[in-house]
């Protein structure tokens, strides 16, 4: 990705810099060939005799998550014997959508039993928790769908998203209100 003047972003350096480094150990220059070569051992694969099912971005709408379990759950009944399923979940369980709190209740609870699944924290995660330590984070928070998570803990956000003093009220309210386990979670 290149950046407004044309420069590289931040990403690609570190990526081109990473690249460079594993060549450099490889003792290998830093040509296309080289790199090319690198990218290729790196290559991921499932292991024969497992299957994957990875989830992201529910965003607040466990009405699709319950319809995306139930497939994932008659997809694996349908596995061959000793076959092994995997339930990998990208984050992003909350914001946008006004069922946050649905969405994380359904995580937490035993909808998915039988499988081992793990949870990874996204963006939307880390920004609920960043609000929850620091409540004048709220109107950054609330750009990206912070506002609908609040809803659905039962919460009216501020009227003006944008007035940091409005804030600290809701964080407080929100800290009465939300579950530990959410918290933990």
């Amino acid at each position: 990705r290149a950046t407004r003047d044309g420069g590289l972003s931040a990403y690609d350096r570190v990526v081109d810099f990473a690249t460079s480094t594993a060549l450099q150990s490889r003792g290998e220059n830093n040509s296309a060939a080289a790199a090319e070569k690198l990218a290729e051992s790196r290559v991921a694969a499932v292991p024969d005799g497992i299957r994957v099912y990875a989830v992201g971005d529910v965003h607040g709408r466990a009405d699709l998550l319950k319809r995306l379990m139930e497939k994932i759950r008659a997809d694996a009944a349908a596995l061959a014997p000793g076959e092994e399923a995997r339930l990998i979940f990208l984050g992003d369980y909350v914001d946008r959508g006004f069922q946050s709190k649905e969405v994380i209740d359904l995580l937490l609870s035993d909808a998915m039993d039988g499988f081992t699944p793990v949870f990874l924290k996204g963006n939307h995660e880390s920004a609920f928790l960043e609000f929850l330590g620091d409540a004048s984070f709220g109107p950054e928070w609330a750009k990206f769908g912070g506002a609908e998570t609040l809803t659905s803990y039962g919460i009216r956000p501020p009227r003006s998203k944008t007035f940091a003093e409005e804030w600290p009220a809701v964080r407080d309210q929100l800290t009465e209100v939300l579950p530990l386990e959410h918290r933990n979670f």
